[in-house]
């Protein structure tokens, strides 16, 4: 009987994909700003508390 070292390798890579919005016009990722109707101005990200609402 022979044996015969084989090294196993995986045949697929798992890659996660994301899509991005783009403007059609110049192709550039769409910036999304985190606006307050309320204050009627830009909110910064350190302003932010996470919540959630029910019926």
């Amino acid at each position: 009987m022979v044996s015969i070292p084989v090294k196993l390798y995986t045949a697929t890579e798992s890659k996660d994909v994301s899509f991005r919005q783009l403007v059609a016009e110049d192709m550039k990722p769409l910036k999304q700003l985190r606006w307050s109707p309320t204050l009627d101005r830009e909110v910064q990200y350190d302003e932010l508390i996470k919540g959630y609402e029910y019926a």
